[in-house]
């Protein structure tokens, strides 16, 4: 089974009601949340998660399944559930948080929101701040993105899952950024003729498509109640994620010589 990074700084600031890790085990207010396991929570549950370091808070309320803290990011992934998001706390430049479901991403600095995902379902309304919701293409060439600004909702019904058409989705895009990035770093004879800039912008046009298509596709493991074709799944998942996080070998003097 792959495992990313432990969540260093993610912690149960409030749990009331039946939350449980897959072996059954209960989740405690003031409980670590550094593993990489799915959390089930039973109706009316609530699940207070903060990041100690950045200060950022997120309430999730049950029934539903959720994984916090992803890879130690501020990277939530809900499969079901519902989830209220905190403005101001933890808010910082630049800094953006992710909440993953099934049937899209959504993407916001400093807002508060209402997310709820059902198995066909998906509601979000911005009540401070605003947020996008995130969908890849299935083809994985681009992103569609919608804004949902302060005081309006983006309500979505008739949805249906495909994880294992999003988890090739996933590996395709993964495998793009990481060509992208190595036309960067090491280019061909032909490709050195686009600029540099040229290239690097394309890389993080790539990379951004890859980051949310994974995350899209790690929350609809969720919705896989056979543990075994999940690990399966997930091991696919975590070795697209190496590609899209990882950096080409740089060229060596070898090459460097070949290339002249």
């Amino acid at each position: 089974m792959h495992v990313l990074a432990p969540a260093k700084n993610c912690r149960a600031i409030d749990v009331k009601g039946r939350v449980a890790d897959e072996s059954d085990q209960p989740i405690a207010t003031s409980a670590s949340l550094d593993r990489a396991v799915w959390l089930d929570m039973g109706p009316k549950a609530i699940l207070a998660v903060k990041d100690t370091e950045t200060g950022r808070e997120l309430v999730f309320t049950g029934p539903g399944r959720v994984r916090p803290c992803v890879g130690g990011e501020e990277r939530f992934y809900m499969a079901r559930g519902e989830v209220r998001t905190t403005a101001a706390a933890g808010a910082r430049p630049g800094a953006e948080v992710l909440v993953a479901t099934p049937h899209g991403v959504v993407r916001y600095g400093d807002a508060r929101l209402d997310i709820k995902a059902s198995p066909g379902e998906i509601s979000i309304r911005a009540d401070m701040g605003d947020a996008w919701f995130e969908v890849p293409s299935a083809d994985g060439s681009g992103i569609t993105e919608e804004k949902i600004a302060t005081g309006k909702r983006l309500l979505r019904k008739g949805l249906t899952v495909d994880v294992k058409a999003l988890v090739s989705t996933c590996e395709a895009t993964a495998k793009v950024a990481e060509e992208r990035a190595r036309i960067v770093l090491k280019p061909g004879p032909t490709e050195r003729a686009t600029p540099l800039g040229e290239r690097t912008a394309e890389h993080m046009r790539a990379r951004r498509t890859a980051r949310f298509a994974c995350a899209l596709a790690g929350a609809a493991l969720g919705t896989v109640e056979n543990v075994g074709d999940r690990d399966a799944f997930d091991q696919t998942l975590g070795r697209a994620e190496a590609r899209l996080r990882g950096v080409p070998n740089k060229p060596s003097d070898a090459e460097k010589s070949e290339s002249r």
